[in-house]
């Protein structure tokens, strides 16, 4: 199922961000909000789907 994948892309897209671009504090605290909202969403989608 494509949410086992959710984890290990968001954990890539993280350290990817962070290897290639060297970004700014600020800037991978914004990064990582994001994700963390996006992974809230898929868990809430998840949940419904499971649930529902």
């Amino acid at each position: 199922m494509w949410i086992d994948y959710l984890p290990g892309f968001v954990v890539g897209f993280a350290f990817g961000s962070w290897r290639w671009r060297r970004v700014r504090t600020v800037r991978f605290l914004v990064e990582l909000s994001i994700l963390a909202v996006a992974w809230g969403f898929a868990c809430a989608a998840a949940c419904c789907l499971v649930g529902g």
